[in-house]
């Protein structure tokens, strides 16, 4: 079937038919038979065709599987603007038009190239929806849907009206009779685009369609954009230091954006030039004066004038910030705070917390930074600012503060021993802070997170009635300068020639160790020292040999903590004691006591007095009491010096003899039989040291050893005491 799209009154015939072509008008109904003048199309111009009906129609003749062909011409209508056109398509299955055969009409276009990337208005006839919609190219959402189904057919012949005003309202209206009886699919409004240069029809077609599409009467009129809009600032831009950009909405005269009166910026910034940039027309380079890092600027803009001299209005104003990002340095951003066990809550959210405290005047960003290994995300800590991290989880628990950063898992020790390291986005240590254990509801605090001490041994717990000050200054701060020296609390005997000595805050690395600040007495040489890394108030000292047995004094002078404060002589006792295996009959069961009576001075409770009666120092570790019935548990260490006595008594007894000189408590205490037993020391290895036997014995009164030394230390060495 072929369609006559002409219905003109015979009258006519006798008239010229112009087509028109202006700036704001487009008329062509093809009756010259010709579309490349008058007015002038360009595109595919070897796939179309004016046909014997003088229409313009799609003429591919080497079509591939899939094509795409396109005519335009100029065209700047769109303000009052109505463009009618009337599109057919013939010989289609009953299916109609597909997304593989569409046709779209560009009302607007800001390139020939229909091709190309268009901004601008277009009507698309068909589709998967086979409808008659209206676009705009920035969305594949229609404007205006039209009806779905209207070119679900073989063949058709469809006018179309579109309207818009010069404020941007659209109308799409269709005429399915060919009576000139537009009914309205539909409105909408649109100003995204505002300025069109040319019109033209654009094909989708597979190989089985391409002369199946044709197109008539198509008619644009209207006027083009007016530009009477004043330009508006879009964007500042800190480039450096001392250049700005200023981004404007459109393109801008050079004289007035060139001229360096028409800008200024608060905060005493002189700008010393303008220049616009070459290529981008609506781009000013400002050179100014230095700007601060980190601070916010208000440009103030007046005569700046567009291309059509349109002067921007007076005073626009914008803000901007000139930030750059530095390298942190070492306890830059310290941990401030931590919550690693939140129950019993006392105010605060249920939820395990890291505050982070920018102690630096500096700017970062902690992307890519990690606590604990896990990654932050972008955030920017200012100096003097905090942000508390949270697990993602717990995130709306704390919807009340501001600067929450989460991570994906935290879990901080409640109990042992743990660290909460933070490394920057070079895998860097900033600051890791050591703690054991913790006190449920309440956080642990920096006292002074400007230091100069960042280790465990300036924090403390919160006393804050909530238990903690997440995102402000912490309960227990305290900047109050350090005036006193360090001092020893502890001192540890690890070998006969090192000592492990323990201050009470951290000392600097050089001056504790210079081995020339530590004296010890009887003549042993200090001969090297070496901080811990990980408890940076503990040396350790490599020493001459030390003699076993002898107290020997340690003095320190010199030693610097944190602050600069020195120790003065401080002193503190320390003994070596070299331990050796007893032999038999070494240590001796000098007296026990079997019935105790409760009446008399001595405890309600059965002992075993043990003696030394060797020269050797002997750790009685894992040795045991055994008797007739059993033996009891190793005991824990124990030095028992050379002519020195130890009471072993059960476990809770022991505080009962304290008053009478060394005690050592003993898990399953053998009981000892009233009536006779034999009572049997051995060390851990099962080497017997010494046993011995006894009769009856007599309520309230001991057994004692005759003579330790022996050569007897059977019961025949026994008697009952007379105390």
């Amino acid at each position: 079937m072929t369609f006559n799209l002409k219905k003109r009154p015979f009258a006519i015939i006798f008239l010229i038919i112009i087509c028109q072509h202006a700036v704001g008008q487009v008329t062509d109904s093809f009756d010259d038979g010709d579309f490349t003048a008058n007015p002038i199309w360009s595109g595919d111009d070897s796939e179309f065709t004016v046909d014997g009906l003088n229409q313009l129609r799609l003429n591919n003749a080497i079509p591939a599987s899939n094509n795409e062909s396109y005519l335009s011409l100029s065209s700047e209508a769109i303000n009052d603007a109505i463009w009618e056109f009337k599109v057919g398509f013939e010989g289609l299955s009953s299916g109609g038009l597909s997304g593989s055969n569409q046709m779209f009409i560009y009302l607007v276009s800001d390139i020939a190239d229909l091709e190309g990337s268009v901004n601008g208005y277009y009507v698309r006839i068909g589709g998967s929806a086979d409808d008659i919609s209206l676009f705009k190219t920035s969305s594949t959402t229609p404007l205006v849907d039209g009806t779905d189904d209207v070119t679900q057919t073989s063949s058709a012949f469809i006018s179309v009206k579109v309207t818009r005003d010069n404020t941007g309202n659209w109308e799409l209206l269709i005429d399915e009779s060919g009576t000139n009886t537009f009914s309205s699919e539909g409105v909408a409004f649109d100003n995204q685009f505002v300025t069109s240069s040319f019109f033209g029809i654009l094909c989708d077609y597979t190989s089985t369609r391409s002369t199946n599409f044709f197109f008539d009467d198509i008619d644009v009129t209207g006027t083009g954009f007016v530009d009477n809009i004043s330009p508006t600032i879009e964007t500042v831009t800190a480039i450096s230091q001392t250049e700005v950009e200023v981004n404007f909405s459109e393109n801008v005269e050079e004289t007035t954006a060139e001229t360096t009166a028409n800008y200024t910026l608060d905060g005493s910034i002189a700008i010393a030039s303008a220049q616009r940039d070459d290529t981008d027309l609506s781009l000013v380079h400002l050179t100014i004066s230095a700007l601060t890092n980190g601070t916010t600027y208000t440009i103030t803009v007046n005569d700046v004038k567009d291309e059509n001299s349109n002067p921007i209005a007076a005073n626009s104003q914008a803000s901007f910030q000139y930030l750059v990002f530095e390298e942190a340095s070492d306890f830059d951003v310290v941990v401030n705070e931590f919550m690693p066990d939140p129950n019993p809550v006392k105010g605060l959210p249920d939820a395990e917390f890291v505050e982070l405290y920018n102690r630096s005047g500096k700017y970062f960003n902690l992307e890519n930074w990690t606590l604990d290994g896990q990654a932050l995300a972008a955030f920017t800590i200012a100096p003097d600012s905090y942000v508390i991290v949270v697990e993602d989880d717990d995130e709306s628990l704390f919807s009340s503060f501001t600067n929450v950063l989460i991570i994906t898992t935290l879990s901080l020790n409640n109990s042992n021993e743990d660290n909460i390291v933070l490394k920057d986005d070079n895998g860097d240590t900033v600051h890791s802070i050591a703690f054991e254990g913790s006190t449920g509801g309440t956080s642990t605090e920096s006292i002074n997170p400007n230091g100069p001490d960042y280790s465990e041994n300036n924090y403390g717990l919160s006393t804050a009635a909530v238990g903690g000050t997440p995102g402000a200054v912490n309960s227990i701060f305290d900047d109050t300068p350090d005036t006193t020296a360090p001092s020893i609390a502890t001192i540890e005997v690890v070998s006969a020639t090192e000592l492990r000595l323990t201050y009470d805050e951290t000392v600097t690395e050089a001056s504790s160790e210079t081995s020339s600040n530590y004296t010890i007495d009887g003549g042993v040489t200090v001969n090297a020292v070496t901080r811990d890394d990980s408890n940076t108030n503990q040396v350790t000292l490599t020493t001459t040999a030390l003699p076993s047995g002898e107290t020997r004094m340690l003095t320190v002078n010199g030693v610097l903590d944190l602050s600069g404060n020195a120790t003065t002589n401080a002193v503190i006792d320390f003994e070596y004691i070299e331990t050796e295996d007893a032999v038999l009959n070494d240590v001796v069961i000098n007296e026990f006591m079997a019935d105790p009576s409760g009446t008399g001075t001595l405890p309600n409770a059965e002992y075993v007095e043990l003696y030394n009666r060797s020269d050797k120092f002997i750790d009685l570790s894992g040795w045991t009491l055994g008797d007739q019935s059993g033996r009891s548990s190793g005991f824990s260490s124990y030095i028992l010096r050379p002519d020195t006595y130890v009471i072993l008594t059960e476990i809770d007894n022991g505080a009962g003899f304290e008053s009478y000189g060394g005690v050592l408590e003993v898990n399953d205490f053998p009981s000892l039989n009233n009536g006779g037993d034999s009572l049997i020391i051995a060390t851990g290895s099962s080497t017997l040291i010494h046993e011995t036997s006894y009769g009856s014995s007599t309520t309230g009164t001991s057994t004692e050893l005759i003579n330790p030394n022996g050569p007897d230390y059977s019961e025949n060495n026994y008697g009952l005491s007379t105390a």
